[in-house]
């Protein structure tokens, strides 16, 4: 194969261990993953399908690592970008094919291609059970970070894909994830970490958006009240004078003792 038109395509690849997944952008998740990170543990999903009936594993393979590489070109775009459904998905076919032409007619192209669509079609039973392993994915990165970061909660992405699995296979895997977040916040609630809302919490959620759904509005978050007002700010000033008062009459002492 042509050198240039390989290291060409590697570089498109490359593109994705930069572009970061916008979902946890928005819900101020700190050192979110990037789609490079989240194809690569869908990939090593599929390993353990060698077993499933009727299904190709390595097919499932092919399709989970190429499933999101358009968006080495036109990022990660989500509902709230307010881009229309149609367009998007144009976008991400023009990048594809970009992708798959820095390739010069290698055979490798049209297979790539042929998986990409695929998996946007949900045309096989291995297309439908990798579009599970990206719920899965996503559900399980999420109790990832609401473990390392307890000021987030992300049951918003929980809810939205509650009840959306196809594959009973992977419905158990989803299942056992929600098990685990609910020990989290029940631990959580005995030890009285920092994150007070539950697991079902509407605290500053933003729910999950199937990229091919209708955009949905951002919540807002709740607006927080002034530092002082009322009597607080009356107990702050008060506090002030006292402070002042007790200043002086410490230096008035040391004056008169220096006498």
């Amino acid at each position: 194969m042509d050198a240039t038109a390989a290291i060409d395509f590697f570089e498109h690849v490359g593109k994705l261990k930069n572009a970061v997944r916008a979902g946890w952008v928005l819900r101020d998740v700190q050192r979110p993953e990037s789609v490079a990170d989240h194809s690569y543990r869908m990939a090593m999903m599929t390993q353990l399908l060698h077993s499933e009936p009727g299904i190709d594993a390595s097919r499932c393979t092919h399709i989970a690592l190429v499933h999101d590489l358009a968006e080495a070109l036109v990022g990660d775009i989500t509902p709230f970008d307010n881009i229309p459904p149609d367009e998007k998905h144009r976008r991400e076919r023009v990048a594809l094919e970009t992708i798959v032409q820095s390739l010069r007619g290698h055979p490798s192209a049209a297979l790539i291609q042929a998986a990409y669509l695929e998996y946007e079609a949900a045309a096989t039973p291995e297309a439908r059970l990798v579009k599970d392993l990206d719920k899965l994915d996503m559900v399980l990165q999420a109790l990832e970070y609401e473990r390392q970061q307890p000021a987030v909660d992300l049951a918003g992405f929980f809810d939205g894909v509650r009840g959306k699995f196809k594959s009973s296979l992977v419905k158990g895997w989803a299942e056992e994830v929600e098990s685990r977040r609910r020990r989290l916040w029940a631990t959580r609630a005995e030890k009285s970490e920092p994150s007070t809302a539950s697991p079902d919490s509407d605290s500053r959620r933003i729910p999950y958006c199937d990229k091919h759904s209708a955009p949905v509005q951002r919540i807002a978050h709740e607006a927080q009240p002034p530092l002082c007002s009322g009597l607080t700010f009356g107990a702050f000033v008060a506090g002030g004078l006292v402070g002042v008062g007790l200043t002086l009459a410490v230096a008035a002492a040391l004056r008169r003792a220096a006498r």
